[in-house]
């Protein structure tokens, strides 16, 4: 099992492409941009959960992808799923045995999607919309027979401080992301649409998985940290360093490389229009700029 380097792949005018950080797990398919921005933070953590080595994860991964829920045990009548079958609502996994249409039982992952199905139905959305969030969320990979990212959201739902949850736009597209991640991006302002979440961690505990760990509280970040995070996440910077004293951001530091023979002129101009303090140097080679490296600072009050 190969570790590769996070990597965020453009597609189609929809959708991008997220690459794990282990080889049996195949890229995760978004509509939403921002989010997996912290899946290197969490690379540790996900390979270990994919690792076969792994014996505890190894186990936990044969119990949630155990079909053992029959249709009885879902409490959703047999008309309502046979309904749902058709509508491409249900899991793809459950869908089929061999050839043919095959949904009488589940597994634990499949049973949380029936839950926050029944959910987006008491929120009023359509089975057409319900059926788009389910190919954004619920991806199916055959050779290992499981739903390996919504399999590692769940897990770190349940055992983990944070709270995941399906985030669902008005037009059906959806994403699972952290309370976190959508606090930051209040910030970024790229969910500044009004969205549904649907909580993995309530749903877990509504189906009785053993005990979960509580969510941890949200803390307020100050305009500083708010200014940190927008720079170490804005990707023409190669540095961002803080000088912090009694426990406040005073200032921030970035740095930018520009290859390629830049225009130094508009450069100069841009940081004259931004009141930044900056630092330019021009790198010279075959009687012309070659490339330059900007360095700003910046207070904060």
């Amino acid at each position: 099992m190969v570790a590769k380097k996070q990597k965020l792949m453009k597609a189609k005018s929809d959708e991008f492409y997220y690459t794990s950080p282990v080889e049996s797990v195949p890229p995760k398919r978004s509509p939403i941009k921002f989010q997996l921005a912290r899946l290197e933070m969490d690379s540790d953590f996900f390979k270990k959960y994919f690792s076969p080595e792994h014996e505890g994860f190894k186990s936990m991964r044969l119990l949630l992808n155990r079909r053992e829920y029959t249709a009885g045990e879902t409490g959703i009548s047999s008309r309502i799923l046979s309904h749902w079958a058709d509508k491409r609502i249900l899991p793809e996994g459950s869908m089929f045995s061999g050839d043919k249409v095959d949904w009488k039982k589940f597994s634990t992952i499949e049973m949380v999607w029936l839950r926050a199905v029944e959910k987006m139905r008491e929120f009023g959305l359509s089975l057409e919309k319900i059926a788009k969030v389910r190919t954004w969320v619920m991806q199916w990979h055959k050779e290992s027979e499981s739903y390996p990212w919504f399999e590692y959201f769940v897990i770190k739902s349940q055992y983990t401080a944070e709270d995941f949850s399906i985030v669902i736009l008005a037009d059906g597209t959806a994403e699972v992301a952290s309370s976190y991640d959508l606090e930051v991006d209040k910030f970024m302002e790229e969910m500044s649409r009004h969205v549904l979440l649907i909580s993995l961690k309530s749903i877990m505990k509504e189906i009785r998985f053993g005990s979960s760990v509580p969510p941890q509280a949200l803390r307020s970040l100050s305009q500083g940290e708010i200014n940190l995070v927008k720079e170490a996440r804005t990707r023409v910077n190669k540095e961002v360093k803080a000088t912090v004293r009694d426990g406040e951001i005073r200032e921030i530091e970035t740095v930018q490389n520009y290859p390629e023979s830049p225009d130094v002129s508009e450069i100069t101009k841009e940081l004259q229009e931004s009141g930044a303090y900056a630092e330019v140097i021009q790198y010279l080679g075959d009687g012309g700029v070659r490339g330059a490296r900007v360095r700003q600072r910046r207070r904060q009050r």
